[in-house]
C-alpha cells in the first residue's frame, strides 16, 4: 500500500470513528495554533507586507487553517492548499480556498512560488522516510529565497492515536536544518 493510500485510510477512519469531530471541538488547540501562526508570520523579515505574502498550506484538509492565515494578515487569494483526500478538498474549495489534489511530495508549482509554507499536523502523519525526504525537497524548491516553513505538529506519542509519529525538535532539524 502506498503512503497516500495509507493516509486516505487513516483519514477515513478519523471520520468514521468521530475522532476528527473531537479535535474540531477542542478549541484550545485552534487558539494556540492561531496565536503561534500569527507570531511566526509577524516575525518574518519579508520585504513585503504580510498581506502580499503567498502561502502554501500542505495537506490542507478542509481548509481550516485558511481563517488563521487570513487573520494573521495573508490575503485569502494568496493562499493555496494541497491535499491527497479529494473529499476534504471539496470542503476546502467550498470555503473559498484555492486547492489542488496533490501530494506534498510532488507539488505542482513552479520553484520559488511561495513566501511561506505551512505544515500543520502533516509531518507526524507520514511514516515513509522517503516520502518525508521528498516533501523536504519540494518545500525547499517551492519556497522563495528567504521564505519560511512553519511547522505545528505532535511532539510526543499519543496513546489515543497510534497513526502518528511524533516530530521531535531533533527530527525536525534533521528534516529541515536551520
Amino acid at each position: 500500500m502506498s503512503e497516500i493510500e495509507r493516509l486516505r485510510e487513516v483519514y477515513a477512519d478519523y471520520e468514521a470513528t468521530g475522532r476528527r469531530a473531537r479535535w474540531v471541538a477542542d478549541d484550545s488547540i485552534h487558539v494556540e495554533r492561531a496565536e503561534l501562526l500569527a507570531e511566526a508570520l509577524a516575525s518574518l523579515t519579508a520585504p513585503n507586507p504580510t498581506s502580499e505574502l503567498r502561502a502554501l498550506d500542505l495537506a490542507c484538509g478542509r481548509g481550516d487553517l485558511q481563517d488563521d492565515l487570513v487573520a494573521a494578515g495573508i490575503a485569502a487569494d494568496h493562499i493555496v492548499g494541497v491535499d491527497v483526500v479529494p473529499e476534504r478538498l471539496a470542503d476546502a474549495h467550498e470555503r473559498g480556498l484555492v486547492v489542488g489534489l496533490a501530494s506534498s511530495a510532488t507539488l505542482p508549482f513552479r520553484s520559488s512560488s511561495f513566501d511561506v509554507v505551512v505544515a500543520f499536523t502533516v509531518l507526524s502523519s507520514i511514516h515513509d522516510d522517503a516520502v518525508l525526504a521528498a516533501i523536504r525537497a519540494e518545500v525547499r524548491r517551492v519556497l522563495r529565497p528567504g521564505g519560511a516553513l512553519i511547522v505545528y505538529d505532535m511532539r510526543v506519542p499519543s496513546p489515543a492515536n497510534r497513526t502518528i509519529r511524533p516530530v521531535t525538535v531533533g527530527r525536525l532539524d534533521l528534516l529541515f536544518p536551520g
